[in-house]
């Protein structure tokens, strides 16, 4: 019997087009060791089976309660479910993720026991043919004081280069952790609604701006389903928005421990643009179109990348990351757009 069996904790699922993963989602939340949950499930509209799914599973479950709004995007409705929650604690499950059964039990042991605002775990990465565990930093176990918090924060931003392995997704993401719901909803924490993409790293900045103390523990209980990244037409006018708020953040907070990541972030930004937007075989320009539109982006006054490139730097960059920067900022694009070629089709 655990010493914290009374404390409720609030599970936030989005749900939009997910009918094959919900069940599995959902069947290893009402699993849990810790039995006290609350299960908003917010219904980012109708348009498939994952409606009645929810419902099938609310009326089983008085645990389980069912949110609706229309199509409004990830962000509002994981916005919804914090302003629903009355929960001690707040854990975020994606809709086509799952959890060890006692997923929530380690992490709340952990948080109660830490007097913490944020407690963090490591994940399994699920792929179509494998699964692997992964860490979000280099070790496996970690306490975050106000003194370390610039480490948090630009890992928000920086895929993973502080990660345990290769190929491992940033902190910025909000799963695989519980967030104490006091304080997020004292500063008024919430997901940027007009972000399409890394509205959960904007979140996780202010998130770990304003926490006092935020624990790494080891354990791999939440299993990351990866997909291949779609076309993304547009995806540059994404992240320039992404970028205007990283300079809001720095501006409201004051905190300038992101100038120095600056070139690094902008460069990497720029990498993920092409990559998703002029690699993918969705992207019917020709070779010459393609270059003179990564020119027309990276260039632009329009937008934040120009600027960004220019910033002050941090010279401890990975080599290849200073590379790749050096080809944007010397606009060696033919270069950047093969070397972006040869590792998207590695």
């Amino acid at each position: 019997m655990s010493a914290f069996e009374d404390i409720l904790v609030s599970v936030i699922v989005p749900v939009y087009k997910c009918e094959a993963f919900l069940p599995q989602c959902l069947d290893s939340i009402l699993a849990q060791t810790h039995r006290n949950l609350e299960v908003l499930l917010v219904l980012d509209g109708e348009t498939d089976g994952s409606p009645a799914i929810c419902r099938e599973f609310a009326g089983k479950d008085a645990r389980v309660h069912v949110l609706q709004q229309p199509n409004s995007g990830v962000s509002v409705a994981r916005n919804k479910g914090i302003e629903a929650s009355s929960g001690k604690w707040l854990a975020f499950i994606d809709s086509d993720d799952w959890v060890d059964e006692d997923y929530i039990e380690v992490l709340l042991e952990a948080a109660e026991k830490s007097n913490c605002d944020i407690a963090i775990c490591g994940y399994t990465i699920a792929s179509q043919t494998h699964s692997r565990p992964c860490s979000f930093f280099r070790y496996n176990q970690h306490v975050f004081s106000d003194n370390e918090k610039d480490r948090l924060i630009i890992n928000c931003l920086t895929s993973g280069e502080d990660a345990h392995e290769a190929g491992a997704t940033n902190v910025g993401v909000p799963w695989s952790k519980l967030y104490r719901s006091s304080f997020i909803k004292e500063y008024g924490v919430s997901f940027p609604p007009g972000l399409k993409n890394k509205q959960d790293a904007i979140f996780n900045l202010y998130a770990f701006w304003y926490s006092s103390l935020t624990v790494l523990m080891p354990g791999t209980g939440y299993h990351y389903r990866r997909w291949k990244g779609g076309y993304r037409p547009g995806f540059h006018e994404v992240m320039a928005k992404m970028l205007d708020c990283v300079n809001t953040f720095i501006q409201d907070t004051g905190c300038r421990c992101l100038d120095e990541v600056f070139k690094y972030m902008t460069a990497r930004l720029l990498r993920e643009i092409v990559e998703l937007e002029f690699l993918h075989e969705g992207c019917t320009l020709s070779k010459r179109q393609k270059l003179r539109e990564i020119k027309r982006i990276a260039e632009c006054g329009e937008y934040p990348f120009k600027a960004g490139l220019r910033k002050p730097g941090n010279a401890s960059m990975p080599l290849k990351t200073r590379l790749l920067w050096a080809g944007f900022y010397l606009r060696q694009y033919t270069l950047v757009y093969e070397y972006c070629r040869i590792k998207h089709y590695r």
